[in-house]
């Protein structure tokens, strides 16, 4: 759970800073949340069943679970 939050956070985090930077930071940028978005999305898969039957939990996930995480789409 852990893990699905930090990288929930990172990709938030990384969405909000695209359009800010340079072609070249834009690249790096662009590997940070497919990174980040792509294992917090895998993990809000993974835990949504786990946990499916824990409300309790079930609402940390979905605080945790914000759009950029919701909207992550794999390039390529």
């Amino acid at each position: 759970m852990a893990k699905f939050i930090d990288n929930a956070e990172m990709c938030e985090h990384f969405a909000g800073e695209w359009d800010e930077n340079d072609k070249a930071r834009q690249r790096e940028i662009t590997q940070a949340i497919e990174q980040s978005c792509g294992a917090a999305q895998q993990q809000l898969k993974r835990l949504s069943v786990k946990y499916a039957k824990q409300p309790e939990i079930m609402k940390v996930i979905d605080d945790n679970a914000n759009d950029a995480v919701r909207s992550f789409r794999k390039q390529g």
